[in-house]
């Protein structure tokens, strides 16, 4: 079996940030599960269903994959989400049923 793989490692500028200071990174092309969607998350339903969703597909592939022939291990990261508004000037933490 090989090393697991750690995307932390291997590209630090976008998985470990400078606290002190604000910078632009380039992120390579990878393969990425995520769901879009509309509205406050904290008040949908569908939202907690489909975070549930990702981690239980992110860990079956991640065993699957360990197990079969490529027997490739690697870390299933915490969620990340980007949020947005059709007019970004409207955009507010205030006013989350507009978001997508």
């Amino acid at each position: 079996m090989s090393d697991k793989v750690d995307y932390q490692k291997q590209f630090p500028d976008i998985y470990r940030p400078s606290a002190k200071k604000c910078s632009v990174v380039k992120v390579p092309a990878m393969n990425y599960l995520m769901v879009d969607g509309h509205g406050n998350p904290n008040e949908c339903a569908k939202f907690q269903s489909a975070c549930e969703m990702l981690f239980s597909v992110s860990y079956a592939l991640k065993f699957a994959i360990k197990k079969s022939q490529l027997q490739i291990d690697y870390r299933v990261y915490p969620l990340e989400g980007l949020w947005w508004t059709d007019n970004m000037d409207d955009f507010n933490v205030k006013n989350k049923d507009i978001w997508k």
